[in-house]
This record gives C-alpha cells, sequence and structure tokens, in this order.
C-alpha cells in the first residue's frame, strides 16, 4: 500500500489501485489528470473490473464538474468585476488559477467520456450539466482566448 499524501489517499498494490473519497474533494488539474489516464489506462487494457473496483459512481463525478464549473464562473465574473482594482501580481495569480480550474474541468470531461453510465441518475446528471454548460463555456471561454491572442500577438 503506497500513501500518497495526507489530504488524500490512493491505496495501490499489484491487485487494486482506489481513489478514496478524499481524493475527489479538493482536485487540482494534476489530480485530475492522474484519475483521467488511470481510466483510460484501465480501458485500454479491458481492466474493467479495476475500474469498476476503483472510480466513484458517476454521479459523483458529474457534482465534482458541476462544482469546479461553478467555481471558474465565479472566478470568471470575479475577474471581470474587479480587474481595474488588482495589481500585476493579483491578476497573473488570478489567471493561473482560472486556467487550473478549466483544467481540471477538461480532465473530468475526458473522464466522464469513459465511464459507465448505466447509472440512470448519473448518467442525468451528467447529461443536464454538459448541456447547460457548454453554450455559456462557449460564450465565455473562447472571447478570452481571441483577447490573450490579441494582447500576445
Amino acid at each position: 500500500m503506497v500513501r500518497i499524501s495526507t489530504s488524500y489517499v490512493i491505496h495501490c498494490s499489484s491487485t487494486s489501485f482506489v481513489f478514496t473519497e478524499g481524493y475527489w474533494s479538493i482536485l487540482t488539474p494534476e489530480k485530475a489528470f492522474l484519475a483521467r489516464v488511470f481510466v483510460e489506462h484501465c480501458k485500454n487494457i479491458r481492466d474493467y473490473a479495476k475500474l469498476e473496483n476503483t472510480l466513484p459512481v458517476v454521479t459523483l463525478i458529474a457534482f465534482r464538474i458541476q462544482e469546479a464549473y461553478n467555481h471558474l464562473i465565479e472566478d470568471i465574473t470575479n475577474q471581470d468585476d474587479h480587474a481595474e482594482d488588482l495589481d500585476n501580481e493579483e491578476i497573473d495569480r488570478r489567471e493561473d488559477e482560472r486556467i487550473a480550474r478549466e483544467l481540471v474541468i477538461s480532465e473530468l470531461l475526458k473522464l466522464a467520456v469513459n465511464l459507465d453510465y448505466s447509472d440512470e441518475i448519473g448518467r442525468r446528471k451528467t447529461f443536464q450539466l454538459v448541456r447547460a454548460s457548454l453554450p455559456l463555456l462557449y460564450c465565455i471561454l473562447p472571447s478570452r482566448a481571441r483577447r490573450r491572442r490579441y494582447v500576445e500577438g
């Protein structure tokens, strides 16, 4: 068994690899990336039993995506509202946090593509979340990317 931190634990042995509930409570881009790569690995080697025993239900993943999405929208709203009152260092810090939230959402959505949607509640929650959030993200994120390209280049 390998312990990787006091804030979250990954149990690992020759036969099992389990993300505990604490792992999903506060997601970083690195943690989301690790989970996504693990899911893809299990799918590639067709080890569906390991995947089933390791990951939480689809509903939990959907709620984590929703939580990350809500934080991202809140950050974008606050960043636009108070941009003139901040120094460059604070603007950079907030931009880094926003990018980290975008990466978490991206990794969780990539992970969600490979999950088992036989859980009706999880399937509906994920569908509802994607349907509600994509249009807003499409409106917000591309305009910010265009502004960034304009400033940088």
